[in-house]
């Protein structure tokens, strides 16, 4: 039984545009959070803390991502009580990218895998930014 070829990527379909770009995007973001220690002088101020001297549910998320990228995962939880979920949205969704795109090719049913990432993905959104959308549950 011969073998069967992985077929190349479709860089003309815009559902494989968009896995690349958001792959792109997280990818940037875990970049940016290990270019600054939290402990030092970070480049982000919380704009609306100077203004208001309040504190919202993403404080700290910033350094919080720094600590996570460099698995000092204590640490990130100090920062900020929510930001393991966060960043295993983020985490979970860099793989799914990257998954996906090679899948996408070899399923027969393109649509039905479109509409279960999209379901997937909004569901693993709800789960765990439901700190921030649903703050005064938490």
């Amino acid at each position: 039984m011969p073998k069967e070829r992985m077929k190349r990527p479709d860089f003309s379909d815009s559902y494989q545009i968009i896995n690349v770009i958001f792959a792109a995007v997280i990818l940037m973001i875990f970049f940016y959070s290990g270019l600054f220690r939290a402990e030092e002088n970070y480049p982000i101020s919380s704009q609306y803390r100077i203004i208001t001297g309040e504190e919202t549910p993403s404080t700290g998320l910033s350094r919080a991502f720094s600590e996570m990228v460099r698995l000092n995962f204590q640490k990130a939880k100090a920062y900020n009580e929510s930001s393991p979920e966060v960043f295993g949205f983020f985490f979970l969704q860099l793989l799914l990218r990257i998954v996906l795109f090679f899948l996408y090719n070899r399923t027969e049913n393109k649509k039905l895998m479109i509409r279960f990432d999209a379901a997937g993905s909004a569901i693993l959104f709800l789960l765990c930014f439901r700190d921030f959308i649903f703050p005064m549950y938490s």
